[in-house]
């Protein structure tokens, strides 16, 4: 094989190699501009309607013990809980990805909905690899 020929087919390959990387931040970034936006990439943030939050830890894991999908049994299962105290609800996010949820008052769950914008995220900033 020439020299030119081996240059050609060299410069090839490593422009995909370099421009796959590129190309999984571009699309990823884009999805992220959108969660907001798109229900499919994170479930849209519900209003509680109750004046005071009271709900315990206990209680809290009780009732997300409650949701099939995001398979919790204990505080182990759970990999985030984000209280949104000027909507007056809280959401129980499992390590399965799905997302629960709550009025921070009743604890009645407004929502149970998969959140894709963590994988994303993680594809995006490479820490999924």
């Amino acid at each position: 094989m020439s020299p030119a020929k081996f240059s050609r087919v060299f410069h090839r390959w490593a422009s995909l190699v370099v421009a796959l990387p590129v190309l999984v931040v571009i699309l990823t970034g884009f999805l992220l501009l959108l969660k907001k936006d798109v229900a499919w990439i994170q479930p849209p943030t519900q209003r509680g309607s109750s004046e005071k939050l009271t709900l315990s830890f206990d209680r809290i894991l009780a009732i997300a013990r409650t949701v099939p999908e995001a398979e919790i049994k204990d505080w182990a299962d759970v990999d985030r809980l984000d209280v949104r105290p000027a909507r007056k609800m809280l959401k129980v996010r499992a390590n399965n990805r799905w997302e629960i949820q709550l009025d921070a008052g009743s604890g009645e769950i407004l929502q149970v909905a998969y959140r894709r914008s963590d994988l994303i995220e993680s594809l995006h900033d490479g820490s999924f690899f």
